[in-house]
């Protein structure tokens, strides 16, 4: 039961992170200054690092019948395709990876 209570509430943190960026995107096609740009391009990225932070988290709700023994490619919890095992060792190092990647993104974008 507490699972899906925090399932639950991950999705919807997901879906509200979703929506923020979306407010963000249509706001950014009005106003055309080069400062909003700066300041919708940090956000995007930090959303991004988020979202991809929720979905790890979700991810490793989803699979914790799965274990460190398991394969590196996983079928997704919502929808159709494959997600990276986050127990996995390879699985943990990419997941690891892709945040760091956006927090460096993210600095670079801030300091240029």
């Amino acid at each position: 039961m507490e699972k899906m209570k925090n399932m639950k509430n991950i999705a919807i943190s997901f879906v509200l992170l979703l929506f923020v960026f979306l407010v963000l995107l249509f706001i950014a096609t009005i106003f055309k200054s080069l400062l909003f740009t700066k300041i919708f391009g940090g956000v995007a990225i930090l959303l991004t690092a988020l979202l991809t932070l929720v979905g790890y988290l979700f991810t490793k709700m989803s699979y914790k019948g799965i274990g460190a023994k398991g394969p590196l490619f996983v079928p997704k919890a919502l929808g159709v395709g494959i997600t990276i095992n986050p127990y996995h060792w390879l699985g943990k190092c990419i997941w690891l990876g892709l945040e760091l990647l956006l927090i460096v993104v993210l600095i670079q974008f801030l300091l240029a």
